[in-house]
């Protein structure tokens, strides 16, 4: 059965970094919820670059410095191999922009730290104009298999599409949405049954692992 993964919110918090699933990295980090939506559609604005660009990583917002990584709880060990699903709003201010979406999928430790890459997939159309709208595409993964306790980290770019991107202008991509098929509705599937569990005593809080260091 396939597994839905939406894109999140900071649920109030202070531009990311909300428990769960807390501060897993320097980016502003939300909830990938496995199965459940956020709390009401957030957007964010990324300032373009003057390409050919390898991406340009979506902040959380315009007037903030740190990027968005969607972070999911600890989960059991699976296997991931099959067709993924990317069903992501967005849109780009001008259509000099030339600007479409990229996302990257990690498979990280329960304390944040990177494991490998997973897919690196890009939309490869650009974005519409001003309008948000679903980009919905496949890819095929790296065949992968979590350990219980591991992570997925999601991230979105913007990239070259249709055309070189040019500076000065924006890629918007819009999540947390509450509504089926509605804008904000942002999320990733698995072909593969994903579940949540734990491994607290393999991967311990970073506290944790710096008490036991000093320790010794």
């Amino acid at each position: 059965m396939a597994t839905t993964f939406y894109l999140g919110d900071d649920l109030g918090g202070a531009d990311g970094d909300t428990t769960p699933p807390g501060n897993l990295s320097s980016d502003s980090d939300l909830l990938l919820g496995l199965g459940v939506k956020g709390t009401g559609v957030d957007t964010s604005s990324t300032d373009t670059v003057t390409g050919p660009t390898s991406g340009v990583q979506c902040k959380i917002r315009a007037s903030q410095t740190s990027p968005i990584s969607w972070w999911s709880n600890t989960l059991t060990g699976v296997t991931i191999s099959g067709t993924i699903t990317f069903n992501i709003w967005g849109a780009e201010n001008s259509m000099s922009a030339n600007s479409g979406l990229q996302v990257i999928i990690d498979r990280c430790d329960g304390a944040g730290a990177f494991i490998s890459e997973i897919i690196n997939s890009e939309k490869g159309t650009e974005l519409p104009l001003t309008t948000r709208a679903v980009q919905n595409w496949t890819g095929s993964p790296t065949s992968t298999t979590l350990s219980t306790g591991d992570r997925l980290r999601v991230r979105v770019y913007g990239n070259d599409a249709g055309g070189t991107m040019a500076s000065g202008f924006r890629t918007i991509i819009s999540f947390a949405g509450t509504t089926d098929g509605a804008d904000g509705d942002s999320f990733i599937s698995f072909t593969e049954t994903i579940t949540e569990g734990s491994a607290a005593a393999a991967n311990p809080p970073r506290s944790t692992q710096m008490t036991q260091l000093l320790a010794h």
